[in-house]
């Protein structure tokens, strides 16, 4: 499964790179056609934009999120050390 997400991703990358290739080199020609759609918008059949969006945080939150995320590794990280003392 691991190797199959890995093989999307690369697909997606590497078609994406392509892509704004043959953007930019459409660009250079008076009647230059690119494909609009992206690889991965084909293959799901979803557009980017038309993706549930995700709710936004405002900097505080964020900010309080990692902290109490650092936290939480600060004690677990205290209390292993501890272990290993004992």
């Amino acid at each position: 499964m691991r190797k199959q997400a890995e093989d999307r991703l690369f697909r997606a990358y590497l078609t994406d790179g392509l892509k704004a290739i043959s953007d930019n080199t459409a660009a250079l020609h008076p009647k230059g056609v690119s494909i609009k759609s992206r690889y991965i918008e084909i293959i799901d059949g979803i557009k980017q934009d038309e993706q549930p969006e995700k709710p936004k945080e405002t900097g505080e939150q964020i900010i309080n999120r990692i902290t109490s995320g650092l936290n939480a590794l600060a004690k677990k990280e205290g209390s292993s050390d501890n272990n290993e003392a004992g």
